[in-house]
């Protein structure tokens, strides 16, 4: 039986299959074929396939680990580095929406901006830091703390009372492993290692438990009932 033409004709899952494929061929320097990554990104990135979103955060997490590992301000980070592989995703989908998506018209391009995301992550923490640093007064470090939020974390979660934020958010939950990062981290104000610590049965490893925050964040982002729950703008 032939091949379809384009990815588009594929489930979800042999699209997934082949772009892990082809980039196992990229690293053992082959020739390569990137529509299916390309179409991996545009599933997440303009149809907002949750599907997709997860298998790209499985399939770019290592290698946005290693430009952060490679990156020359890494010796003096005080996160963890699976931190800045959240904070990178994090700004590539709040910056390319659907409407953006035809600008970036090959992978290469969408990889060279996911890079470029890791870095400003990077340092945009170094910048925060040295303003941390120099705060001279407890209100000083509170604003500065809001300031670190990620824009995507901040459009949905900030300026709403907590009470508020559990009626609105806890129905939008998928499964127990959101439900503990959510109460964890946004409620509790437990730090990812934290959580890992106290629930290994839900995340075996640290980055786990930044999987799951970022594909939750991503998610109530794009919901518009959720933002008109918290009483903002649709």
């Amino acid at each position: 039986m032939a091949e379809p033409r384009s990815p588009h004709d594929l489930d979800l899952g042999e699209v997934i299959r082949r772009c892990a494929q082809e980039t196992d061929r990229f690293f053992r320097r082959e020739r390569v074929d990137p529509r299916y990554c390309f179409e991996l990104f545009r599933r997440a990135l303009v149809l907002q396939d949750q599907g997709a979103w997860d298998a790209i955060y499985v399939q770019y997490s290592p290698l946005i680990l290693n430009w952060v590992e490679q990156h020359p301000s890494f010796p003096s980070l005080s996160e963890e580095p699976e931190y800045f592989v959240n904070r990178a995703f994090a700004k590539m989908w709040s910056a390319i929406t659907p409407e953006r998506f035809q600008e970036f018209g090959e992978l290469k391009a969408i990889l060279r901006y996911l890079k470029m995301c890791t870095g400003s992550s990077i340092i945009d923490h170094l910048r925060w830091e040295e303003r941390y640093h120099q705060a001279q007064d407890s209100q000083d470090i509170d604003i500065l703390d809001q300031a670190r939020t990620s824009d995507t974390e901040r459009s949905v979660l900030d300026r709403v009372d907590r009470e508020l934020l559990r009626r609105c958010v806890e129905e939008r939950l998928h499964g127990q492993a959101e439900q503990t990062v959510f109460y964890a981290m946004y409620i509790l104000g437990m730090k990812p290692r934290e959580v890992q610590k106290q629930h290994p049965e839900l995340f075996p490893k640290i980055d786990d438990v930044y999987r799951v925050r970022q594909n939750m964040i991503a998610r109530l982002q794009r919901d518009k009932g959720l933002r008109n729950c918290l009483g903002k703008d649709a």
